[in-house]
C-alpha cells in the first residue's frame, strides 16, 4: 500500500516533464525558458522591494497615529521639571501643534512657531520627530519671575515683564513669586486682541519699578512675609508700597533704579526695613497701618507704644 502513492507522484512528473519535452524540447530552448522564469521571479522581488514596500510605508507614515506624540525638553531647567503641571501643558501645546503623522514637516513647523510664540523659549534652536515619535525640542528657556494681576487673573512674566503663556487664579501663585497689583496698563496683545506673549507688558512704567523693587528685596529676612507690591500709584505719586501678609503697608518711594535727593538711598531703605523686623519680630506683629521709609528717621512714623523705627 505503500508504493501506490509513490508510483502516483512520479506519473504526475512524468506527465509534466513530457509536455514541457513537447512544448520546449529538451535541448537549449527548455534551458532557456529555466533562466527567463528565474529572471522575472527575481525583477518581481526587486520591484516589490523597490517600490511596493515603500509606497506601503510612505502610506503607513501618512497616516496619523492613535497614540499621541510626546514632547521632550533637552536639558530642561530645573525649575520646569519642578513644575510638572506647566510642563505636562506646555508638551501637550506643542504636541498638538506637531501632529502625529511621522513625516510631515509642516507640524514641525507649526510645533516651532507655537514653542516661540508661548514665550517660554528665549529661542527654539531645534525640534525633530525621533524614531519613536517624540518630539525632541532644544532651546534656551526664559525663568519666571513675578506675577501681574490683571482683572480676574495673575499673569506670569519674566524679569524683564515680558508676558508668559501661563496665569493663576487670583492669589493662587504661590509666595514664591512676586506679586505686583494695581496696574492700569493691560497685557500687551497683538492687533486681533490675543495675548502677545514674549511682549513686554506694554513698557509700563510701574511694571519695571514694581519688578526692580522684587529684585531689591527678594533675598531679605522678611521677603517671604511680603503679600504684593502695590504698583497703581507710581506714574502719579512716585511711590511703590509694600504690602505685609497681616501686617503694615510699607512705603518705598521711587523704584530702587532711580536716584532723588529727597529720599534715602535705597540700601538705606533696606537697612531700615531690616531693623524694624529684626526688633520687632514678624511684620504681623506690626499693628500701626503704615511705614514710610522714604525719608530719615525722623519722618519715620511710630509704633503704637510709641517707639521710634529707627536703622542701626
Amino acid at each position: 500500500m505503500t508504493n501506490g502513492p509513490r508510483r502516483d507522484d512520479e506519473g504526475e512528473r512524468d506527465l509534466l516533464g513530457g509536455l514541457a519535452d513537447r512544448l520546449l524540447g529538451d535541448g537549449r530552448l527548455r534551458r532557456s525558458a529555466g533562466y527567463v522564469a528565474w529572471s522575472v521571479a527575481g525583477l518581481m522581488v526587486l520591484l516589490l522591494a523597490t517600490m511596493v514596500v515603500p509606497a506601503l510605508e510612505a502610506r503607513r507614515a501618512d497616516r496619523p497615529s492613535t497614540i499621541p506624540a510626546s514632547v521632550r525638553i533637552v536639558d530642561a531647567p530645573e525649575w520646569l521639571v519642578r513644575t510638572p503641571e506647566l510642563m505636562e501643558e506646555l508638551s501637550h501645546r506643542i504636541a498638538e501643534a506637531a501632529g502625529s503623522v511621522s513625516n510631515d514637516r509642516d507640524g514641525l513647523v507649526r510645533a516651532h512657531a507655537k514653542a516661540e510664540s508661548s514665550g517660554w523659549f528665549e529661542r527654539v534652536d531645534r525640534i525633530q520627530r525621533l524614531p519613536d515619535g517624540t518630539i525632541s525640542l532644544e532651546g534656551s528657556m526664559v525663568t519666571p519671575f513675578a506675577v501681574i494681576r490683571w482683572g480676574e487673573e495673575d499673569h506670569l512674566v519674566d524679569a524683564d515683564g515680558r508676558l508668559l503663556d501661563w496665569a493663576f487664579a487670583p492669589g493662587s501663585a504661590g509666595s514664591q513669586l512676586p506679586l505686583l497689583v494695581g496696574t492700569r496698563t493691560p497685557p500687551p496683545t497683538h492687533q486681533d486682541g490675543r495675548r502677545h506673549f514674549g511682549a513686554e507688558w506694554s513698557h509700563a512704567e510701574e511694571i519695571s519699578a514694581g519688578l526692580e523693587l522684587a529684585r531689591r528685596i527678594r533675598d531679605r529676612a522678611w521677603s517671604g512675609e511680603v503679600r504684593a507690591i502695590e504698583v497703581g500709584g507710581y506714574p502719579d505719586l512716585r511711590c511703590l508700597w509694600i504690602r505685609c501678609e497681616g501686617g503694615p503697608r510699607i512705603c518705598w518711594g521711587l523704584a530702587p533704579n532711580v536716584r532723588s535727593a529727597a529720599e534715602i538711598t535705597p540700601d538705606e531703605k533696606l537697612r531700615l526695613i531690616d531693623s524694624i523686623h529684626e526688633l520687632y519680630g514678624p511684620m504681623s506683629r506690626i499693628t500701626v497701618s503704615e511705614i514710610d521709609v522714604r525719608h530719615d528717621v525722623a519722618t519715620t512714623r511710630a509704633l503704637t507704644d510709641a517707639t521710634a523705627l529707627s536703622s542701626p
